[in-house]
């Protein structure tokens, strides 16, 4: 120590004065910068390396005030990567460990062939989705030829308004009922009943927006609203090709004009896109085949005796396969079906969904996670009742009735039974919603919002699986 201690200060003496300082001044500098908050763990090794280690083992070890890694004094950025790797890790393993399990305990239940030859061979009279294409047109035709002849003032307004009111009714009363009293495949009524109300909401939008612009058209005297050059303006856009143009646009909301995009198809972006959505809805089937549907039928018994540890336990064993399916799906509706069709139309705003995932209140949530219907409810619900008075409140729990009227609407006409648990579910959203204002901005709000996710959703397949499992039943039965 002596030896190295007296090589260390001919070392020294051999520096000039001013290089002395100037080195001084630059271990003061940054030993500043180095008690400053939060220095880098990289910040501290090159200090380290640079003044105090020795090549000969005799530098020094400890040299600042430190907290380990994971205390709560810790203020040095320390990154984890590797837990979040592990994480990964662990949820894949799981996984596919679940994987097994399910194909050694029920086998491969997903046949490719089986269901292609059932497809074919199924009677399309009896698929509902199949055959009320063909009438759907004619509500929109219907729109089309009350806006044309109220705007060449064939027939009042006011009567244009209310007819526009009757067909938009129509539009969903009519296919509704033909799927109630069908014997039909429950998938494809679904899948129809969403069809038929987007379509009832595009031409509610349609109606209600035409007769604003049909009135102010009016009040200027049957003159033009003057519009920017290449934009419509009404009348000009009573047209089948406006109207076409909408009802196939990613939108519930009719505007005059919409932002475009001038550039080209990206046909290879688009056949990318179309090879996502074929693949994640086949995986979507083999996900409800192959966990959702036995899980869902062995929670039948346990359903029936109210044996509560087992229901828990097999919600739990329903929420991670489902969950899986509402994601997949929430993908392939907002974020590549939309978006083919507003490549073809060169639609500009494809802003579908925000940042529902950090969301820290169901309020939130449900203002992010589907901005189209979000934005009808707001543009025909909201902001209507709102200039005719109403409360913000009321407006706030109008939008929650129509969506639980719709959402209830869908599943009774598939299942051809009286529900209640879809518009209690949408309605009772209300409450949590006020609730989770207390939580907004923390983690734990945003831990709720998953929880309501994982949890509420498999809750009610079962209940609806048991509505329909106790209607099957009866109807087999009375036969």
């Amino acid at each position: 120590n002596a030896e190295y201690m007296g090589t260390r200060h001919s070392d020294m003496a051999e520096l000039s004065l001013p290089r002395r300082r100037k080195r001084a001044a630059s271990d003061v500098s940054e030993e500043s910068t180095i008690s400053s908050a939060a220095p880098t763990v990289a910040a501290l090794k090159e200090h380290y390396h640079r003044h105090h280690a020795s090549r000969d083992g005799t530098g020094v070890v400890h040299f600042a005030v430190q907290a380990s890694p994971l205390s709560s004094d810790n203020k040095v950025a320390y990154p984890f990567t590797g837990f979040r790797n592990l994480a990964l890790l662990i949820l894949g393993l799981s996984n596919i460990r679940l994987v097994i399990e399910n194909v050694t305990k029920y086998g491969l239940l997903v046949n490719v062939r089986q269901l292609g030859l059932a497809v074919i061979e199924q009677d399309l009279s009896r698929w509902p989705i199949m055959s009320i294409y063909a009438t759907l047109p004619g509500f929109i035709a219907a729109a089309f030829v009350l806006e044309k002849l109220a705007a060449s003032s064939y027939i009042d307004s006011w009567l244009a308004s209310l007819a526009h009111g009757i067909n938009v009714a129509a539009a969903l009363a009519l296919p509704t009922y033909w799927v109630w009293t069908t014997e039909c495949n429950e998938a494809g009524a679904i899948l129809l009943e969403i069809v038929i109300v987007s379509l009832h909401m595009k031409l509610w939008s349609y109606a209600s927006v035409q007769r604003r612009a049909r009135a102010e058209f009016i009040g200027r005297g049957r003159t033009r609203v003057p519009a920017p050059s290449g934009q419509l303006a009404y009348p000009d856009n009573v047209s089948v090709a406006n109207i076409c143009y909408f009802l196939a646009a990613p939108t519930l909301n009719y505007q005059v004009n919409y932002p475009r995009r001038d550039e080209r198809i990206r046909w290879w972006w688009l056949c990318k896109r179309v090879g996502e959505l074929l693949f994640f809805s086949a995986l979507i089937l083999v996900l409800a085949q192959q966990y959702m549907v036995p899980t869902v039928q062995n929670t039948m018994t346990p359903l029936s005796e109210l044996d509560v540890p087992r229901l828990v336990e097999r919600l739990l064993k329903m929420s991670v396969p489902n969950f899986c399916i509402w994601i997949l799906g929430f993908y392939v509706i907002f974020e590549v079906y939309l978006n083919i069709w507003a490549e073809l139309l060169h639609f500009g705003d494809r802003l579908f969904y925000r940042d529902w995932w950090s969301s820290t209140t169901l309020s939130r949530f449900w203002s992010n996670w589907n901005l189209p219907v979000h934005h009808w409810l707001q543009q025909h619900v909201y902001l209507p009742l709102r200039a005719a008075g109403f409360s913000r409140l009321t407006g706030y729990a109008a939008c929650f009735l129509v969506s639980g009227v719709l959402h209830e609407l869908v599943l009774d006409a598939a299942f051809r039974r009286l529900g209640y648990f879809a518009f209690l579910g949408m309605v009772g959203q209300m409450p949590l919603c006020f609730l989770s204002e207390l939580l907004r901005d923390r983690s734990a709000g945003n831990i709720v919002m998953w929880l309501s996710l994982l949890l509420g959703q498999p809750l009610a397949v079962i209940i609806y699986y048991q509505e329909w499992y106790i209607h099957s039943k009866i109807k087999a039965g009375a036969q």
